[in-house]
């Protein structure tokens, strides 16, 4: 990136991308490695020279357990409880992709 000679500063636009993964939240991180021709010639990097930006996932995932309490005699066969899970993407229920396995 260069910062012309007509002025002081540029925007990066860091512009996300609206995907159906549900992967959490991201982290985008800039940083300010090297910097050359400045005028007075010390070509030197401010301590502050890093910057970040968090994109907020908008896809979610919930878990929910339905039957409430149930009661099964010791050495019977057991007791099936229902677990579910909901994947809302892009605000619509019933879509997206785990972008990991739930356990």
């Amino acid at each position: 990136m260069t910062i012309p000679d007509t002025g002081n500063s540029v925007n990066l636009v860091v512009t996300p991308v609206d995907d159906t993964l549900i992967e959490g939240s991201e982290t985008v991180v800039v940083q300010i490695t090297t910097v050359t021709n400045l005028l007075d010639g010390s070509d030197t990097i401010d301590a502050t020279n890093t910057a970040t930006g968090i994109i907020e996932d908008n896809d979610t995932a919930t878990v929910s357990i339905v039957g409430g309490t149930t009661a099964v005699t010791e050495g019977a066969a057991g007791v099936n409880l229902q677990v579910t899970l909901n994947l809302t993407a892009n605000g619509v229920a019933g879509t997206g992709t785990l972008a990991t396995t739930v356990t």
